[in-house]
């Protein structure tokens, strides 16, 4: 993992950082109410990237 982003859903923040290879964004909700959300900026790790 390169970098998290706390507070957000936008992948697209991943696009600042060059080494980002791919992004993982994760929304925890209760109901309507969003109770957590960030997004991981990931690099591959080779064979075990999927």
């Amino acid at each position: 993992m390169i970098e998290s982003i706390p507070g957000t859903s936008d992948m697209d923040r991943c696009d600042a950082n060059p080494k980002t290879q791919y992004a993982f964004s994760y929304r925890y909700m209760r109901g309507a109410i969003v109770l957590n959300q960030y997004v991981y900026c990931l690099v591959g790790l080779g064979s075990y990237a999927r």
